[in-house]
């Protein structure tokens, strides 16, 4: 990876590694070694599907993961009382650890609510802004930002 890195003249530290929760836990050892591997060359690790598995928890000791993002039913449901306890118990446990945690595919104003009242760090999704090619970035910040502060008073 770092030979990699080097020929693109890419930064290891400004690469991160999405790796699905489910994938950790499946491949046991072998999954602990490769987290170290990319620790030690300097990239970062974000566990994908967090809170899926009854392992999520167990997951932020054994990895020690940069970065959580959450699974994608956990932040469908976190409007519903019974699963806002889950939400808060599995960011308080995150913060506990140091690690950010990331909301994906945020479409409604109820999921962003619910997402900021449990402090999720990041938010991502169509509420804020669809896809696009990174080249519309100068052209869209401002724009996104603005929506940004619309949403988030």
């Amino acid at each position: 990876m770092r030979d990699i890195a080097a020929r693109h003249a890419v930064p290891t530290a400004r690469l991160v590694f999405e790796i699905s929760e489910h994938t950790l836990h499946r491949a046991n050892g072998s999954a602990q070694k490769a987290v170290e591997a990319l620790h030690a060359c300097g990239a970062r690790v974000a566990v994908e599907d967090f809170g899926a598995t009854a392992h999520s928890l167990d997951c932020l000791a054994t990895f020690r993961p940069d970065q959580v993002k959450l699974d994608q039913a956990i932040v469908n449901a976190v409007t519903k009382a019974s699963d806002h306890a889950v939400l808060q118990r599995l960011v308080a446990a995150a913060h506990g650890a140091g690690v950010p945690v990331t909301a994906t595919r945020v479409e409604t104003a109820a999921q962003l609510h619910a997402l900021r009242a449990c402090r999720c760090d990041v938010i991502q999704g169509y509420l804020l802004s669809q896809p696009f090619p990174a080249r519309w970035i100068d052209d869209t910040q401002d724009v996104i930002a603005e929506r940004a502060r619309d949403l988030m008073p």
